[in-house]
């Protein structure tokens, strides 16, 4: 019965709001599991984590992530699905990194024009 409330819940939620809650799963999931992490492993789950929890809270501000992320959690077809999610997710937040290094970098050479004699 749980498990059935559980997808109707996620199939009435807004599906890029679903593919956030999604990856925040993921992350979750990930943290909970690796009890060695590296300081630097465990910043980047939470800043993950923090990203997808902003988009959600951007589209849905009254977004309650604790029940829906122990729905989630609890789906049978999630878990089950677990590896695709971490693909997609982990890609997606490659491509942010690699957005986010570009535009540092983009800024570094602005700032070096801007200034006489810059380095």
């Amino acid at each position: 019965m749980i498990a059935l409330l559980a997808s109707v819940a996620l199939a009435a939620m807004d599906p890029s709001v679903e593919q956030d809650l999604r990856c925040i799963g993921v992350f979750a999931i990930a943290a909970s599991r690796n009890e060695e992490m590296s300081a630097g492993e465990q910043a980047g789950i939470t800043g993950a984590m923090m990203f997808y929890l902003g988009r959600i809270e951007g589209h849905e501000p009254e977004f309650h992530l604790q029940d829906s992320l122990t729905e989630l959690l609890q789906s049978p077809s999630y878990l089950k699905g677990l590896p695709e999610e971490a693909k997609r997710c982990g890609a997606e937040m490659m491509a942010k990194g690699k957005e986010l290094t570009d535009l540092g970098n983009a800024m570094q050479q602005a700032g070096r024009e801007e200034v006489p004699g810059g380095k």
